[in-house]
Order: C-alpha cells, then structure tokens, then sequence
C-alpha cells in the first residue's frame, strides 16, 4: 500500500514538473464596445524580436526611473575615467567631476585638468566639448 502510494506521488510529481511555466500576462485591450479600425502595427526591428512588448514599452514614469536607475548605475569611477582618458589623450590626466547629462542614457559629462568631455559609461568614446 505504502509503495503504491509512492509511484504514484512520484508519477505526479513527474508529470507536474513536465508543464511549461506559465507565460506573463498580456496587457488587455480597452474599447468602449464600438468597434475601432485596427491600426496596421508597425514591425519590430530583430533586435527587439525575443523582447516581450511589456519590457519594450514601459508606461513613462517607468520609463524615465529605468534611465536615471541606469545613469547612476554605469556611471564610471573616477579612477576608471582617468586612467582611460589618459589612455586616449596620452597624457596624464586628472579627473574634476563625472556627472550624469539629463535626457540621456549612459551619457557622461566629465571635467578634467585640460577641458570637459562627454563619454559613454565604458570611457572608450568621447566627443571634446
């Protein structure tokens, strides 16, 4: 009895554990019973091809939270900035102040010794301002 009670606890749990899991929630599509022109969707680019439309299209305050959530986390270390800038000036550089630019991802306003720049977060491409 107790090994019938056994096989069948593990066939159970076997075949629970075969169910795929369950797929996010879609967002539900709001009408007021007329019925509305279905707008021709325009295609996504392959980039954004294994992306779900719920990560790709954030409601707006989201939105902006997420770039100032980025901004302040790949903001590069003073260090790290001097040490490429020297690296791409070639000459010995120090770093005033790295600040984040407004309306911009991961886009950096770095003042040294010898002027300003903007940088990206990896400190490999900047633009003399």
């Amino acid at each position: 009895m107790k090994k019938m009670i056994c096989v069948s606890a593990l066939i159970a749990t076997a075949l629970l554990a075969g169910e795929m899991p369950p797929m996010p929630p879609m967002p539900p599509v709001l009408g007021n019973g007329k019925q509305h022109k279905v707008k021709k969707q325009t295609k996504m680019p392959k980039e954004c091809e294994l992306l779900p439309p719920m990560v790709i299209f954030l409601p707006p305050p989201m939105e902006a939270q997420l770039d100032s959530c980025k901004n302040a986390l790949y903001k590069p270390k003073k260090e790290f900035a001097q040490k490429q800038l020297s690296k791409i000036l070639k000459k010995k550089v120090t770093i005033k102040s790295i600040t984040t630019l407004k309306k911009f991802s991961k886009l950096y306003r770095i003042e040294y010794n010898g002027g300003v720049v903007l940088c990206n977060e990896k400190v490999d491409a900047c633009i003399r301002q």
